[in-house]
């Protein structure tokens, strides 16, 4: 989760910077395409692992020793929907850079 966490931090310091061209012509343009491709690649192939810790976390709020109290039940639940949050704004912000 430590990793996830790190990952999420650095990529979200690197959608909300905005994107600056030195000079506009095709050279620069081309790369800053393949900076956007190469994120937007980076995020893709960390899907399947942020959808891995959802799956845990539904897992966890119905087993009864992992959740066994309401405070360990709110904990498994904020955490969710913090990464859900972030995972979606994730999303919405490398689909803006797009276009």
């Amino acid at each position: 989760m430590s990793n996830l966490r790190t990952w999420l931090a650095r990529i979200e310091s690197e959608l909300s910077k905005p994107v600056v061209y030195d000079v506009c012509d095709d050279q620069e343009i081309q790369k800053r395409l393949a900076e956007q491709q190469d994120l937007q690649r980076d995020i893709e192939q960390h899907s399947a692992g942020v959808e891995s810790v959802f799956n845990i976390c539904d897992v966890l709020l119905h087993d009864s020793d992992a959740c066994a109290n309401e405070t360990e039940c709110d904990s498994i639940q904020q955490t969710t929907r913090s990464l859900d949050r972030r995972w979606r704004n994730i999303c919405a912000m490398s689909m803006e850079r797009r276009m």
